[in-house]
C-alpha cells in the first residue's frame, strides 16, 4: 500500500476483531470502519448479475397487464405479496393464489440470492484483508457462523458503524494502568489484614 502525505493523519487505525463461534473456530480479521473502493465494487459486480429485481418487474408486469393496472400498482402488489403483508386486501390474496407458482419461485430465488450475497461479502472480505489468494471453494468449505459472521462485519463496515472502535475504546479507557495498580495495591492490603474472628 503506499503512503500518503497526510496532513491530518486518519481518525482511527483498524482494529482486529474476531469472526466464527467456539463451534466453528474463530479467525481474526481487520476492522476498518469502512469499505475500500475495491471492497464495495467486488461485491456489487458480483451481486448486480443477479436477476432477482428483474424477477420481481417481470411478475409485476404480467399482473399489472392481468388486471389493466399500471406496472407500479403491480410492483407494489408483488412486494406487498413477498412481504407476507395482503392483509385483508381480497384482491392482493387472489392474485397470490393465481400466481402461486411465481411467487415460490421469486421467493426461493430471493432467499437463494441472500445466501450468495453472503457468500459474496466473506470471499471479498477474505480476499481484500486476510489473504488475496482465497477463492470461492475455500468460502464454500468454510463453517456457516464463519460466513455468517464475516458478511455481518461487511454489513457493519458498509454502514460505517463505529460500535466496535467506542467498546474497544472504552475497555482500553477502563483499563487505565494507574487504576489496575491501584485496585492491586488494595486487594494486596486486603490479603495482608488478619481474618476477623468475631
Amino acid at each position: 500500500m503506499i503512503k500518503l502525505p497526510f496532513v491530518v493523519q486518519p481518525k482511527r487505525e483498524p482494529i482486529l476483531e474476531q469472526v466464527g463461534s467456539e463451534e466453528a473456530g474463530k479467525i481474526t480479521i481487520e476492522r476498518r470502519g469502512y469499505l475500500t473502493s475495491g471492497e464495495k465494487a467486488f461485491v456489487q459486480q458480483a451481486i448486480s448479475s443477479d436477476d432477482g429485481t428483474l424477477r420481481i418487474i417481470g411478475l409485476a408486469r404480467k399482473i399489472s397487464s392481468k388486471v389493466g393496472g399500471s406496472i407500479e400498482a403491480g410492483y407494489q402488489d408483488v412486494m406487498s405479496i413477498l412481504g407476507g403483508n395482503p392483509g385483508n386486501d381480497e384482491r392482493l390474496k387472489e392474485i397470490e393464489v393465481e400466481y402461486f407458482s411465481e411467487f415460490t419461485e421469486l421467493l426461493n430465488s430471493l432467499t437463494l440470492m441472500q445466501s450468495k450475497e453472503e457468500l459474496i461479502t466473506a470471499l471479498c472480505l477474505l480476499m481484500y484483508r486476510v489473504n488475496p489468494e482465497t477463492t470461492v471453494d475455500d468460502v464454500l468449505t468454510l463453517h456457516p457462523d464463519i460466513i455468517k459472521g464475516l458478511a455481518l462485519l461487511y454489513k457493519d463496515e458498509e454502514r460505517k458503524s463505529i460500535e466496535a472502535f467506542e467498546k474497544q475504546e472504552e475497555a482500553e479507557e477502563s483499563s487505565d494502568p494507574k487504576e489496575e495498580a491501584t485496585v492491586e495495591a488494595l486487594e494486596k492490603k486486603r490479603s495482608r489484614r488478619p481474618a476477623r474472628t468475631d
